[in-house]
């Protein structure tokens, strides 16, 4: 386990508020499992917000949480996802599979629709969440335990669940 890693399982366990920095690949892939234990061990929703569910992303993250995906689905932890983008143009991968196949909703954001341009993110609870400030270069802030910022991810969340239409 790098330093990264330990930063994360640590503001995760004791649910540090604290804001973690985070612009690689592999540190967003270390967040999301930490995130999605966070809402497994304490029965918390998952929300995501995503620009395409890209397979050389979400496959691996699938690979990573499968055993956390299958308590999902025995709690019956909700698992809301919308993707920015009309289901035509967006590809299949493991997540979306788990998504499609009872394991939550995944909704789409048709063309023609308002474009949202805010930031990607996910939310675990209210208080738990990572999101993109530069989606491009993959910038992130994420927080174990902000109710703050959590609250007003979920009325974005919210306000884009009103246009996203369903699979």
């Amino acid at each position: 386990m790098d330093d990264f890693e330990k930063l994360v399982s640590e503001c995760q366990r004791h649910g540090i508020n604290r804001n973690i920095e985070n612009s690689a690949w592999n540190h967003a892939l270390i967040l999301f499992k930490y995130m999605i234990k966070e809402a497994v061990e304490k029965n918390k929703s998952i929300r995501l917000v995503s620009g395409g569910l890209k397979s050389t992303f979400y496959d691996k993250l699938y690979d990573e949480v499968s055993v956390f995906l299958t308590q999902i689905k025995e709690k019956r932890i909700s698992v809301e996802v919308i993707v920015l983008k009309d289901k035509e143009v967006v590809g299949k991968n493991n997540f979306i599979s788990f998504i499609e196949n009872g394991g939550g909703s995944i909704k789409y954001i048709p063309d023609g629709v308002k474009e949202y341009d805010g930031s990607h993110f996910i939310l675990i609870g209210n208080d738990c969440y990572r999101i993109e400030v530069d989606h491009e270069k993959t910038k992130a802030i994420a927080n174990f335990s902000n109710v703050k910022i959590g609250d007003m991810l979920f009325m974005i969340f919210s306000e884009l669940d009103k246009i996203a239409v369903a699979a």
